[in-house]
Formats: structure tokens, sequence, C-alpha cells
């Protein structure tokens, strides 16, 4: 995510605007420690990570 600004910031968007409406933010498919953290730090209520690829 972070090597590509506009991802960022269409998932940035996407958390504000589900705990703006009282939403339960969940990420799912994340496959990096990186991406794992950057989705920690924007909020993300739920996190599911990507078990087949060892992560």
């Amino acid at each position: 995510m972070s090597n590509n600004k506009k991802n960022y910031q269409i998932v940035e968007t996407i958390m504000t605007l589900s705990h703006q409406l009282e939403l339960i933010a969940i990420a799912e498919g994340i496959e990096t420690h990186q991406q794992l953290e950057e989705l920690q730090n924007l909020g993300f209520d739920i996190l599911h990570c990507l078990k087949a690829r060892g992560f």
C-alpha cells in the first residue's frame, strides 16, 4: 500500500467513511507485516491475514 499513494488514500478513505457511518472496518487478504502495520495504524477493526502465505 505505502508504495502506491493512491491505493493508500483509497484504503484510508474507506476506513474513515466506515467509522463515520459507525460500521466495522474489515481488512482482508493481508500478505505482509508492512500491510498489517499500516492497516492497524489506520484503525481497522478486524484484520484477516492470509495464512497460506506463511504470515
